[in-house]
């Protein structure tokens, strides 16, 4: 049986012919999961990968209650990699992702809610077990 690339096959048509707008909306909210951070981007916003039911998925993330600044994205880089980096410098963006690829950075991620763009609102923290602030609260004081 040839498959068509303009409509579904029979059984995926089956499957979706009993979901409506009843059908519950996706969504990470409220997922707790470790994460591994692969880029900063600012000063509260970076991206991560995730396992999600066996596969792995990239998400841009921006964290909770974290204002933009341009003197919070030092102190992110430091909180991630405190034994590589100084808290008062400007790291260049491809000295950050070599770090970051020669030295895994894994926390722990919660998800709160989805902003306008799109991305994850989450907390990240050093433990699963909240054990000190996480670098939402560090990057707030």
């Amino acid at each position: 049986m040839q498959v068509s690339q303009y409509e579904p096959d029979v059984i995926t048509q089956n499957r979706l012919s009993t979901h409506a707008n009843d059908t519950p909306f996706f969504s990470l909210a409220g997922k707790e999961s470790w994460c591994r951070v692969t880029d900063v981007l600012d000063g509260r916003t970076c991206h991560v990968v995730m396992d999600i039911g066996g596969s792995i998925h990239r998400f841009v993330v921006r964290l909770e209650g974290v204002a933009e600044s341009r003197a919070t994205k030092p102190l992110f880089v430091h909180w991630l990699l405190p034994r590589l980096c100084k808290p008062d410098v400007e790291y260049h963006k491809h000295d950050v992702l070599a770090m970051l690829f020669a030295n895994p950075v894994y926390k722990f991620m919660r998800i709160h809610e989805y902003d306008r763009y799109g991305r994850c609102v989450a907390s990240l923290h050093n433990s699963s077990v909240p054990t000190g602030p996480s670098v939402n609260e560090y990057l707030s004081i």
